[in-house]
């Protein structure tokens, strides 16, 4: 069997196209930005091409490959433990502040325990975290306790159960009664007693 390459006739116009075509293809294949992805896409169209770079490249490669995505996952691993780690330290540290501010609110309005549960679900509506904030705005929507009742001239707040005399000192006796009236029976019981025995 001869070793000679098997030679074929064609048309000078074909020749021309073969060198052109195959121009093209070092050119696209050797570029340095493209050339990898062109050849890659070649071998995907017809696995049987023999593509040095790729097939070695690829040999290299694949188990650099797999020792980075091995590597990558494990580093992806302990960025989320420790991000789960800060955002824990993190939540308890908030968690702890407001239980502080809920108890100084607590303390400072004299806030029952139900009053305080109700001052915590106001914080969730309002998105307020702090309760010493919450709280003067929580407290104004409590009800509010009736008001004194102020005195008119048709309902008199001192009523003058002993007599209508003046009880400011123009009349003694009757002052007497208003300012004590247990003393003043006594007094007036011994005056009664008096006359009685002086008219005996």
């Amino acid at each position: 069997m001869s070793n000679t390459p098997e030679t074929v006739e064609i048309s000078s116009s074909d020749l021309a196209a073969y060198k052109r075509a195959m121009a093209l293809l070092d050119k696209l294949t050797g570029d340095k930005d493209t050339g990898l992805n062109i050849q890659r896409k070649l071998k995907e169209i017809d696995p049987t091409l023999n593509l040095p770079g790729i097939d070695l490249g690829d040999a290299v490669v694949k188990p650099l490959k797999e020792e980075l995505t091995s590597t990558q996952e494990k580093l992806n691993n302990l960025i989320a433990e420790r991000e789960a780690e800060r955002k824990a330290a993190e939540d308890s540290r908030v968690e702890n502040g407001l239980r502080d501010s809920i108890g100084r609110a607590q303390t400072k309005y004299k806030l029952t325990p139900e009053t305080t549960d109700k001052l915590v679900k106001f914080m969730q509506e309002k998105g307020v975290a702090d309760a010493e904030v919450a709280a003067p705005a929580f407290l104004e929507t409590l009800p509010k306790p009736p008001a004194p009742i102020k005195p008119n001239s048709y309902t008199p707040m001192t009523a003058n159960l002993f007599g209508t005399g003046d009880d400011r000192g123009s009349d003694e006796n009757i002052a007497a009664l208003h300012k004590d009236p247990v003393k003043w029976f006594d007094a007036e019981v011994a005056k009664i007693m008096n006359e009685a025995d002086q008219a005996a």
